[in-house]
């Protein structure tokens, strides 16, 4: 791994094998009419899970900017593992209607894991209101208590190979070793997200529909290799959530998420199949475990509190379907926009510089454009589209030098190029 990019076959091979049995069963008992109309739902979910893999590691080297090695890093173990686990779910839900405009669905939900052995209960509440006559108008709110599920890789990860990095001097010589080592956590419990939105939708003359929406989620408890005796932290801060070459990293519930969006739609549908949308979200996602920490990991991070890799603040999207003047043709489009995602920048030494994503690609640009023709071909209704996408050509680079000092440091790479489209859509039988 050299500034210039890195060379040689990928130091990791892996097969991995994941199994599921479930068992659920629902039960919708009678309708019940108390101060309005009660529909029940009953429910219940078990999961036997297992989860076996094979890791085959080789050495990588980092290379600094005059070619010199800085680390070497081996891996020690077998890599060879299997994870099983467990989990139950119990919950119950009434879709309640005391008014003909209006409907509340509330519920409870009870989960347990093999994994951190903690009970979980989430709560739910969600109401949906007309306000007027014509129902053309609709109010929503709502609010729930959610909690992930346990994942058996993150878990594993103890079970797995170990990091043994040897650090270079500047006359080249190897210093003693550094061992990364991953411990299963104590008093583990199941990561907790609060969830409240709103929202309106009014439906306008010729079939045109507007919404507006609001959502905020905050997630604590989550999941994240912390360094052994690290606090845990409060809110969603710059707190030091820090890991590198070497040490010991155990299995916390100190990880904090925020997510933040408001977003606008407006559709219209006409004829049998045609129509067009058009909508704009602003969001924001942080979170204090940007990058994950595993042995595979070449980076080093002093403070791991950023934005989300999949973080847009802003999205534009538009899409339509309409006939032309010809019986039978139509034509299609699809256009998105979006900021760039975030990227870190980094010392030769692999030390992450600055905020953890604090720089961001180019925006994105697609716009696709396709015409279509519908045809009976031997008793079966087809299309076929002829178009192209990124009509624009727009670039959308896909790679980026993010190494300080580097001569090619914050230029972008990859293209996604205008390419043609050619597809064949069946829609069944013809009616005879």
């Amino acid at each position: 791994m050299a500034p210039a990019g890195r060379s040689g076959d990928y130091f990791v091979r892996s097969r991995e094998h994941g199994r599921r049995d479930q068992l659920f069963v629902n039960y919708f008992p009678r309708v019940r009419h108390f101060a309005g109309r009660h529909q029940l739902q009953l429910g219940a979910d078990a999961q036997r899970l297992d989860y076996t893999a094979q890791f085959q590691r080789t050495t990588y080297e980092l290379l600094s900017l005059t070619g010199q090695p800085l680390f070497q890093t081996t891996f020690q173990g077998s890599g060879d593992f299997d994870r099983p686990g467990a989990s139950v779910a119990t919950y119950v839900t009434d879709h309640w209607q005391p008014a003909p405009r209006l409907a509340i669905d509330a519920g409870v939900r009870e989960d347990w894991n093999e994994l951190v052995r903690h009970v979980a209960i989430s709560p739910r509440i969600a109401v949906s209101y007309a306000p007027f006559a014509d129902a053309r108008t609709k109010l929503t709110a709502g609010y729930a208590i959610l909690h992930d599920a346990t994942n058996l890789a993150l878990f594993s990860r103890p079970l797995d190979q170990q990091a043994v990095t040897v650090p270079y001097s500047s006359t080249g010589a190897p210093e003693a070793p550094l061992v990364t080592t991953l411990a299963s956590g104590q008093n583990l419990r199941l990561p907790r997200y609060d969830k409240w939105s709103s929202g309106i939708e009014h439906e306008f003359r010729h079939r045109i529909a507007g919404r507006a929406e609001w959502l905020r989620k905050r997630g604590r408890d989550g999941f994240v290799y912390a360094p052994e005796g690290t606090a845990a932290p409060l809110t969603v801060q710059p707190v030091l959530l820090s890991y590198g070459f070497g040490g010991a990293y155990a299995l916390t519930n100190q990880r904090r998420d925020a997510y933040d969006e408001v977003a606008f739609t407006a559709r219209q549908t006409f004829g049998d199949q045609y129509g067009w949308m058009a909508s704009y979200v602003r969001s924001r996602a942080a979170s204090n475990a940007v990058l994950d920490v595993s042995v595979d990991q070449p980076l080093q991070v002093l403070n791991n509190f950023g934005r989300m890799p999949w973080d847009a603040p802003n999205r534009v999207l538009g899409w339509g379907y309409f006939p032309l003047p010809f019986k039978n043709w139509a034509v299609a489009f699809l256009a998105d926009y979006r900021t760039g995602f975030p990227f870190a920048v980094t010392s030769d030494s692999g030390m992450v510089v600055g905020p953890v994503d604090g720089h961001r690609y180019p925006s994105s640009f697609d716009l696709n454009l396709a015409i279509e023709r519908r045809f009976t071909f031997a008793g079966y209704r087809l299309a076929i589209r002829a178009g192209t996408n990124n009509l624009t050509g727009h670039r959308n680079p896909t790679a980026v030098n993010s190494v300080i000092g580097a001569p090619q440091y914050l230029q972008f790479f990859g293209d996604e190029g205008r390419h043609f489209v050619l597809r064949i859509r069946v829609f069944g039988r013809a009616p005879r």
